[in-house]
């Protein structure tokens, strides 16, 4: 996974191969494939009114940061994911769709793995898991929550009621995303997509402004859409 930054964006490319063990148990598609994934994204995303969210795609919706694509809830028959499909996944929970190896929920070592993407570990802030293709970033679930203000903080000094607790999707906006209370609109903090264990596990909608993002197209680059969706659940 390469990062290359801009004035006003952020551009990554990778070649979509985890850096863990990983197989695939899916019939003739399960091989794993090396890909040539590149985007960009907004430096700093721009949070929309949940009114003007736009339902993610079938398909990558984001990147991990060890550059693996992560899928969003559904399959292709627009059905739960990981529900369906969790007898092919390996140790780290992901698993490969015509060679492309991605995630559809969160990477943390299972009996028998190690050296996955993720911790779960209790009692310590979740790290970044990646990217979402408006730029916003995807951490996952152990966050510092605010209950009187049903927001979660960056800094838990700056809260008068936070605790340390594994965030639930219900916690979460339709999206799969909560507002951060101390982050600023300055630097793109003020949101985030949490991923959580039950469904649907990581974003369905993009609370940001995809305008601003970029896919390749030829030998340009084209602004980002959304054409095929399972919508909101």
């Amino acid at each position: 996974m390469t990062y290359l930054s801009g004035p006003d964006k952020y551009q990554f490319d990778s070649n979509g191969i985890p850096d863990h063990n990983a197989w695939g148990m899916a019939g003739n598609s399960a091989t794993i494939v090396e890909q040539s994934n590149s985007f960009r994204v907004p430096r700093v995303p721009v949070l929309l009114d949940i009114d003007s969210m736009t339902p993610a795609g079938q398909g990558a919706i984001a990147f991990a940061k060890n550059g693996v694509s992560i899928f969003g809830p559904y399959n292709s028959g627009c059905c739960d994911a990981t529900f369906e499909e969790i007898r092919s996944m390996d140790y780290c929970l992901g698993h490969p769709a015509n060679g492309n190896y991605h995630y559809h929920y969160f990477s943390k070592n299972t009996e028998g793995g190690a050296g996955c993407l993720n911790s779960c570990a209790a009692g310590v802030v979740s790290d970044l898991v990646g990217v979402a293709k408006d730029g916003f970033p995807i951490y996952g679930p152990m966050q510092w929550w605010s209950p009187s203000e049903e927001k979660i903080y960056l800094d838990a000094a700056a809260c008068a009621d936070c605790e340390l607790r594994q965030i639930r999707e219900y916690q979460t906006d339709v999206c799969g995303g909560i507002e951060v209370a101390d982050g600023s609109a300055e630097d793109g903090t003020t949101y985030r997509y949490i991923v959580t264990g039950t469904f649907p596990f990581n974003l369905q909608c993009y609370r940001g402004d995809i305008s601003l993002s970029r896919t390749p197209a030829g030998a340009g680059w084209r602004e980002f859409t959304v054409n095929n969706s399972c919508g909101i659940n």
